[in-house]
């Protein structure tokens, strides 16, 4: 009798836990000011919309990561082939998704509340559609339970050597064996720890730089005078996480607008992302030869990856 398909979820690899207010600064998201508002005084800066961190050059962009969970995926459904096992349906995902060349983890161009105007005379607070992966829903494959356990492997005994078919489950499964010619070296598969940890602490430490809350407390002062009492510049970002609100509101599109008018007149964004460049700069100093590794495992990974699609 034929196994009957069970929703198993597919499983990605391990993440680096990110803090809330981190998490939220990245993954949520001019016009003038309407009505009776308060004017707001606005002294471009140029330097917002283009901010760039060291830890970077450290991490994979959008395409880059969204490329490797490809790669890994055509890597573990041809391994599943070896054990006569039918591929499974992969479900479109939900939403569309345009990944970019930039890291979404640290995603400069909200990595400090909202900083693009076009973006923010439409959006408010809430991202553009497409370039932020959907994280509230996900498309999963239904497994067989055979299936299930050759692409993962054991995960209840590890250590215990399993036959599907006459033939041994790799270690992890086929999802594991993926990663390992993936990463070319034992335990690299995506973005080092090292790197991902950098990326939290220094936004987390610079917070407290003096000149980092110098210029939080003039972007509030400047809140305040637009009308919108704020006293943190990320905290107004919940607003567009879509299940506050499918769609920003035309409130919520005024906050926004006086919230970047007020970030550009006071350089906030430049300010902090001076003083986390100087934070990554020395951390990335003291540990040359670590983040010199990196940079070999990234370019391996996104090599073996382009390999693998056949680009």
């Amino acid at each position: 009798m034929a196994e009957t398909p069970t929703r198993i979820r597919l499983r990605s690899p391990r993440l680096v836990r990110v803090p809330a207010l981190v998490l939220c600064a990245t993954l949520l998201g001019t016009s003038g000011c309407g009505g009776g508002e308060p004017r707001v005084p606005v002294t471009p800066d140029p330097v917002d919309t283009g901010l760039h961190l060291p830890i970077e050059d450290y991490l994979l962009t959008g395409k880059q990561a969204k490329d490797l969970a490809d790669a890994r995926m055509v890597l573990a459904l041809s391994c599943l082939d070896r054990f006569d096992i039918e591929r499974p349906l992969i479900p479109k995902p939900r939403t569309s998704f345009r990944p970019g060349d930039t890291s979404i983890v640290v995603n400069p161009a909200r990595r400090y509340g909202v900083l693009d105007p076009e973006v923010v005379s439409r959006y408010g607070y809430h991202p553009e559609p497409g370039t932020y992966p959907d994280l509230t829903t996900s498309a999963e494959p239904e497994l067989t339970r055979t299936a299930a356990l050759v692409l993962h492997g054991d995960e209840e005994h590890p250590d215990r050597r399993v036959r599907v078919h006459g033939r041994t489950v790799p270690d992890g499964g086929c999802l594991g064996e993926a990663q390992r010619r993936l990463g070319g070296r034992p335990g690299v598969y995506g973005d080092s720890s090292l790197a991902a940890e950098l990326n939290v602490n220094s936004f987390a430490v610079t917070r407290d730089d003096p000149r980092v809350r110098a210029a939080i407390d003039a972007w509030s002062a400047c809140m305040r005078v637009a009308g919108h009492p704020q006293t943190d510049p990320l905290e107004a970002l919940g607003q567009g996480k879509p299940s506050v609100r499918p769609t920003a509101t035309r409130q919520e599109i005024a906050v926004a607008t006086a919230d970047l008018a007020c970030k550009r007149s006071t350089r906030l964004a430049a300010v902090w992302a001076q003083a986390e460049r100087e934070y990554q700069e020395a951390a990335i100093r003291a540990k040359s030869d670590e983040f010199a590794q990196i940079t070999v495992d990234l370019a391996t990974q996104v090599s073996r990856a382009e390999a693998a699609l056949d680009r």
